[in-house]
């Protein structure tokens, strides 16, 4: 079915554009600068207002580039770790260990849709796998169909639209339950 969808309303399988699509809105937290941000206070009484706050500074994920960084002698025998995961913030220029840092993920509303669903999860040999494959599968499956009858109520939507009439008056011969079930 998703391939009879012309190219603008077809579902893209992708699990490259899903992880980037689904991380676009997600925020990393500066642990060292901060930013200014407006906010309502005592919402629906008489001295409603707006004041300045600082908070630490949100990054966009696609401002970040994760890499490991050697740990000095004395964390690396505490921890028992010789790298860390580090982040630079695109405003200050300091490091920041992907541990200590607060990331925002937004909630999204459900049903929400993105025309791009990942790849089908696979079989593969060994028990790992097969215990939690049905499910993973049956997830993608709902995921999909979810997508694709979405994508096609906005074909229908967008053909009405341009042809002023829906696809079942073409004039194509009913029998006799269509007939009924039209009723």
């Amino acid at each position: 079915m998703n391939a009879l969808l012309d190219e603008e309303h077809r579902v893209t399988v992708s699990t490259k554009q899903y992880n980037t699509k689904m991380n676009e809105d997600t925020l990393y937290c500066c642990n060292y600068c901060e930013m200014q941000v407006k906010e309502k206070v005592n919402v629906g009484e008489d001295d409603e207002r707006f004041e300045v706050t600082n908070v630490k500074r949100e990054v966009p994920s696609s401002e970040i580039q994760i890499f490991e960084l050697k740990t000095m002698l004395i964390e690396s025998v505490l921890t028992g770790e010789s790298y860390n995961k580090t982040w630079v913030c695109s405003f200050c220029n300091r490091i920041n260990k992907l541990v200590d840092t607060e990331i925002i993920i937004p909630q999204r509303e459900i049903p929400f849709y993105m025309g791009i669903i990942p790849e089908a999860p696979q079989l593969q040999s060994g028990l790992g796998n097969r215990l939690g494959f049905h499910n993973g599968f049956s997830k993608w499956f709902f995921n999909f169909s979810e997508e694709l009858e979405h994508a096609m109520m906005d074909y229908r939507v967008d053909y009405i639209t341009e042809h002023g009439s829906d696809m079942s008056d073409f004039g194509i011969k009913l029998d006799k339950g269509d007939q009924n079930a039209s009723r």
